[in-house]
């Protein structure tokens, strides 16, 4: 029987069916861009507690219609300083798809500290000035301060902060189909003791239980350099950029930081901020404060692949990619006008600090990558290097060493070492002298590369290190200690040191690049495991190979190393060679010392770090005095230049011993 309204008995019965009705409907998902409109007020700056306008930022018209056209699921924001970045691609999207869908967010940042900090300021804020208020949870973690990791509203939707750095767990056990990542440039490398995928993979991979196409991934992060994940997600995405029509030549075009002039002849800043202005970068035609923001309210969004034309129509199709890569620099942000931007301009380019202004230029103010000058911190050339002779020929130990070190680099078809004398008593840093220096083949062009490599060792060992080296008295000196690169061929290598004694030990060398597999991590303290921790190295037992494991820090050894090659002959710390009537005898030796540079940049998320870079392959002499070097380092000689404050633990040699307390006696080796 059909119902008609005027059958009901009470208006509150009425009220009561048409509420229920309403209820039946599906609700309607608003866009990006109306949500917005809709509900966000301003919560902080010169427009605090007034409704969001998309004209105040004109290039976020072009953010909300690229999101909402579906065509893209994966959004990396990047923009200038102070100008909407963190509101458009961070916190917008967590409130819409929280409210708006209803559904749980992740939330990616670097440290889980920044939680509550990413909520009290940034999020909250803007929730509290919505109708979404009343969904705020009353109790619980988010209710106050304190640490959380999650909140949940009253609505059902969860707000779940996971950070970069930590264990891999703490980036699982969540499942969500919207990821909101912010600083994603400190998240964009796996710990070493990582066995997945670096932080941004990882938090993606909590949406893999939804399809491709129904996913959302937002990122952005201040741009900071061209290696940097943000800009590499924008240039491998769709790179989009923003084009204005020039009031004048009519050409669509996007104005750089070249396309703001007058401020770099003012004297004063308020010169500067009188006199800067914007041109066209076809025509030069000066640009006024109106037409500038006329070109904003005018502009259009052009992706990599298209084209404009002239009457702004746009040809092409986009690369095709999943990833919306967005980028607006200072003449799209309405917020500072030219003066203000000349004024930063004019003060950067007169500070104490080029490099420094330089880089908050590109990146604050342009939205441009800064990419500083690799330093070269040591200026070794092969040609000094091998004029570095002492008194000593070839083969002949110097009278008044106290430790003899030999290093051993592992190849499949040659390997290398090299011997080295060092000496410190009465003396202000160690001094080194490199003894004796050559090649072994390895026959494994005819047998089992393994077994060639056991062979080539056991005669090296038995025809050359255990005969010894000459002393000023004519009596033979072995080495106190040889350490053999394990990385190639280990179990060849640990069967090797196993039968040949105390005196041999296997060496691992660590560093930044990629021809190590981890970088170097000191331990703190001495373990079961770890018997002795110094600068530069560290010592652990195997139980499993039943052998001790000399841990280098291949980058401080270097640096050492090259510090002591840098020294002139003659003055405390210097290395020496042995010499040589042939003046050319040392020219591969020298090539091989100086095959790898140190160099100083900048890395994302760790500031300056310094790094060793390869020039040349040929470098095995090199590699085999770092292994001399930590086996001089290991039997007690100090490095002569600690850093302030760090200290070595059980630097000395006595108290290293076996599992079973049989003393290591590699330091009384003399003969």
């Amino acid at each position: 029987m059909k119902v008609t309204l005027h059958r009901f008995p009470t208006p509150a019965i009425r009220a009561e069916y048409n509420r229920v009705l309403r209820g039946c409907r599906a609700r309607r998902i608003r866009t990006l861009e109306q949500f917005f409109a809709d509900e966000i007020v301003i919560p902080e700056g010169q427009y605090k507690g007034r409704k969001y306008r998309v004209e105040r930022t004109p290039y976020a018209r072009h953010i909300f219609r690229a999101i909402d056209s579906g065509r893209w699921t994966r959004f990396a924001g990047l923009g200038c300083v102070q100008g909407g970045k963190s509101f458009h691609f961070f916190v917008g999207p967590i409130i819409y798809h929280l409210f708006e869908h209803g559904e749980s967010v992740v939330v990616g940042i670097p440290q889980m500290d920044m939680a509550y900090s990413k909520w009290a300021k940034e999020i909250r804020p803007v929730i509290l000035r919505t109708r979404y208020r009343e969904l705020m949870p009353a109790v619980g973690q988010g209710s106050r301060g304190g640490k959380f990791d999650e909140i949940e509203f009253k609505n059902g939707a969860t707000l779940r902060f996971m950070s970069g750095h930590g264990g891999d767990e703490k980036r699982s056990s969540f499942t969500a189909r919207v990821v909101v990542c912010t600083e994603v440039d400190k998240m964009d490398r796996s710990a070493a003791s990582s066995r997945e995928a670096d932080p941004i993979t990882q938090l993606e991979a909590r949406t893999l239980s939804y399809d491709l196409e129904a996913r959302r991934i937002y990122l952005e992060n201040t741009v900071s350099i061209s290696e940097g994940r943000i800009w590499r997600e924008y240039t491998t995405g769709t790179e989009s950029r923003i084009v204005c029509p020039c009031p004048h030549c009519g050409a669509w075009v996007t104005p750089e930081r070249e396309h703001l002039r007058g401020w770099r002849e003012a004297e004063t800043d308020v010169d500067a901020y009188e006199a800067a202005y914007f041109v066209c970068p076809d025509c030069e035609a000066p640009i006024t404060a109106d037409q500038r923001r006329q070109m904003n309210l005018d502009s259009k969004l052009l992706h990599k692949g298209q084209e404009i034309d002239p009457s702004g129509a746009i040809h092409g199709e986009p690369v095709k990619t999943w990833t919306l890569g967005f980028r607006w620099n200072g003449f799209n942000n309405l917020f500072w006008s030219a003066g203000s931007i000349g004024v930063k301009e004019w003060k950067g380019e007169r500070s104490e600090d080029p490099d420094n202004a330089e880089k908050e230029s590109r990146q604050f103010l342009w939205a441009l990558p800064y990419d500083p000058p690799i330093v070269d911190v040591t200026a070794l050339h092969a040609r000094t290097v091998r004029q570095r002779v002492g008194l000593e020929t070839k083969g002949f130990v110097p009278a008044d060493t106290d430790l003899l070190t030999l290093g051993v680099d592992i190849g499949k078809y040659v390997s290398w070492w090299l011997l080295t004398a060092w000496g410190w008593e009465g003396c202000e840093r160690p001094w080194g002298h490199i003894v004796d220096y050559g090649s072994l083949e390895v026959p494994s062009q005819d047998q089992d590369v393994e077994v060639a490599i056991l062979a080539a060792l056991r005669t090296f060992r038995d025809e050359f290190v255990e005969q010894g080296w000459a002393t000023p008295d004519g009596a033979k000196r072995v080495p106190n200690l040889t350490a053999v690169d394990a990385r190639y061929k280990p179990q060849a290598i640990h069967q090797f040191l196993r039968e040949s004694g105390d005196h041999y030990i296997a060496a691992h060398g660590c560093g930044r690049g990629k021809r190590y597999p981890k970088a170097y991590s000191a331990p703190r303290r001495t373990t079961k495991s770890t018997c002795r921790v110094g600068l530069g190295y560290h010592v652990d037992w195997a139980p499993i190979e039943q052998l001790f494991m000399l841990e280098i820090d291949a980058d401080y050894n270097k640096g050492w190393i090259h510090e002591r090659l840098a020294t002139p002959v003659g003055q405390p710390g210097a290395i020496t060679l042995y010499k040589s009537p042939d003046v050319n005898e040392h020219t591969t030796l020298a090539k091989h010392l100086t095959a790898e540079k140190q160099v100083e940049e900048f890395v994302p998320g760790q500031g300056t770090v310094l790094r060793w870079e390869v020039l040349s392959r040929r470098n095995h002499w090199l590699d085999c005095l770092v292994y001399a070097v930590g086996a001089a380092f290991m039997l007690g000689m100090q490095s002569g230049s600690e850093p302030a404050g760090v200290e070595a633990i059980d630097a000395e040699p006595s108290g290293l011993v076996m599992p079973d307390g049989r003393p290591y006696l590699v330091t009384e080796r003399r003969s």
